[in-house]
C-alpha cells in the first residue's frame, strides 16, 4: 500500500542520463531544499541503475514503460503536488515519451542535453493541458547529441531548438556547455521554481 503525502505542493523528479546517475539528484536536492525549504517541496531521484542503463538503448520501450510507471506512482503518492521534471541525456527521451504515451500531467519539464527529436509533439501536450512549460537547455557544443545521437536514430534537440513552441511555453535556451556540464543549469531550475512557487 502506497502512503499518500498531501502536504507536498511541489515535486521535482530527476531522471538522469546513462552516466550522470544520482549526482544530479543530490545536487538538486541540496539546492532546492536550501532555497525552497523541504516542508512543501520534495525532490525524487528516479534512479534506473546499471541494469537499465545497459539495455536502455536496445530496449527503449521497456525502459520508457519503467519510467512511466515511476512517474505514475509519484502522481498517486503526491496528489496535491505539481510534478516538475528535470531530465538529462537519455532520461529526456524516457520522460517525454512517457508523458506523450500516458498523458501524465506535469508542470514544467527541464531538459538538458536532450536526445528527443526536434519535431516532438509539444503543441498537442500543451493544448491538452498535459504539460504547462518546457525549458530546453541546449548547446551546439554538445558533441554527444550533435554527432553520436543520430548514429542510433535519436533526436538532437539538445543542440537544435524544438520546432513546436505552442503558446510560447516551449523555451529553447542556448548555452555553451558540453554534454556533461549541463548540471550547471540546475541553479536556474531552482531559481525558476522559487519564483513560481514563492
Amino acid at each position: 500500500m502506497i502512503k499518500r503525502n498531501l502536504k507536498v505542493k511541489t515535486l521535482i523528479a530527476v531522471v538522469h542520463g546513462v552516466r550522470s546517475k544520482n549526482a544530479w539528484g543530490r545536487y538538486l536536492r541540496e539546492k532546492a531544499y536550501d532555497k525552497l525549504g523541504n516542508d512543501k517541496v520534495h525532490v525524487v531521484l528516479i534512479d534506473y541503475g546499471k541494469t537499465w542503463a545497459s539495455i536502455c538503448l536496445t530496449r527503449k520501450d521497456l525502459f520508457i514503460d519503467y519510467i512511466s510507471a515511476r512517474l505514475t506512482v509519484l502522481a498517486y503518492k503526491y496528489p496535491n503536488a505539481e510534478i516538475n521534471i528535470v531530465a538529462h541525456s537519455f532520461g529526456t527521451l524516457a520522460v517525454c515519451e512517457s508523458i506523450l504515451r500516458h498523458r501524465i500531467p506535469v508542470g514544467t519539464i527541464f531538459l538538458f542535453g536532450s536526445i528527443v527529436r526536434e519535431t516532438f509533439e509539444w503543441n498537442t501536450l500543451i493544448e491538452e493541458n498535459v504539460v504547462q512549460n518546457v525549458w530546453n537547455f541546449r548547446s551546439k557544443s554538445d558533441w554527444v547529441v550533435r554527432f553520436l545521437a543520430p548514429l542510433v536514430f535519436l533526436g538532437r534537440s539538445g543542440c537544435f531548438p524544438f520546432k513546436q513552441i505552442a503558446r510560447n511555453r516551449v523555451n529553447n535556451i542556448e548555452k555553451k556547455w558540453g554534454h556533461t556540464k549541463f548540471i550547471k543549469g540546475l541553479d536556474e531550475v531552482v531559481s525558476y521554481l522559487r519564483r513560481v512557487h514563492s
